[in-house]
């Protein structure tokens, strides 16, 4: 096996595995917040001022 084409084993520091853990959860957050508001009524209801009833629908489902 010629050595220059090996793979080397790399271990990702603790502290930036835990970072990018977090920036992927946060993406995901955003993502989620932004495209629930494409749902029917839900601007709509927001501007009304519904937060209760948003959150009960939203138990439900």
């Amino acid at each position: 096996m010629n050595r220059k084409n090996a793979l080397v084993s790399f271990d990702v520091p603790t502290p930036v595995r835990l970072s990018l853990l977090w920036a992927t959860l946060m993406s995901l957050y955003v993502y989620n917040d932004f495209f629930s508001l494409y749902l029917p009524g839900e601007v709509e209801a927001l501007s009304a001022g519904n937060w209760d009833l948003l959150a009960r629908q939203r138990l439900r489902s």
